[in-house]
């Protein structure tokens, strides 16, 4: 591995390039969560903070749940965006739906170009109080409002689920349907680094803005 690799490349993949050894991860990573691509970042702590910002911008919206908040990387990520960030009860579901039809009738007071998206963010098993985030009602949250969901699943992938898939595995639901997945291979995995996956279209603009 030394003599075809080196020691690595060291830094950052956008610095310093991207090995063959990425890519077969991320193919693997994508092909065990069942989503269609997925993206692997050098440090687990900055994969969050990177992938925020890579979506969310100043005129969208973040709904936050209050053990998320906690989290010191997800805040990161969410003030590098200068989004527009509401925090929530965790697992109270009335209360984010009651957020969200404040920010309905907010947004009906602006012209259509200035109506930002929104982005509901939670964590598969809160870091502060080990509960497991109510995924399908989030689900059904996020298709009434027109939102993204981002799941961090730090501390499930490999703890909740048959195979260890997660949260959405844990109610009985494919990885997929979460728009981003959000974990890293620190914890239970074991190495070193963060990933996200999710949709082609989800990576690819990780790809150009992460």
């Amino acid at each position: 591995a030394v003599k075809g690799y080196g020691v690595g490349t060291c830094g950052p993949r956008a610095f310093y390039g991207t090995l063959d050894l990425h890519l077969r991860l991320e193919a693997q990573l994508a092909r065990f969560l069942g989503t269609e691509r997925s993206i692997v970042y050098s440090k687990g702590v900055a994969t969050l903070s990177s992938v925020i910002p890579a979506f969310a911008k100043r005129t969208d919206a973040i709904f936050l749940d209050s053990g998320a908040h906690t989290n010191a990387r997800v805040r990161a990520g969410c003030e590098l965006s200068r989004a527009h960030v509401r925090v929530y009860p965790r697992g109270d579901v009335a209360a984010l739906r009651a957020l969200l039809a404040d920010q309905d009738a907010a947004d009906k007071r602006l012209p259509a170009k200035k109506v930002g998206r929104r982005f509901i963010i939670t964590e598969g098993i809160c870091a502060a109080t080990g509960d497991v985030a109510p995924l399908p009602d989030l689900l059904d949250v996020r298709d009434a409002f027109g939102c993204y969901l981002f799941v961090d699943e730090t501390h499930s992938m490999g703890v909740l689920g048959n195979k260890g898939r997660g949260v959405a595995e844990h109610f009985g639901l494919e990885p997929s349907v979460i728009d981003a997945i959000i974990g890293s291979l620190e914890h239970a995995l074991g190495s070193v680094g963060g990933f996200c996956a999710g949709s082609q279209q989800i990576v690819r603009q990780q790809r150009l803005f992460a």
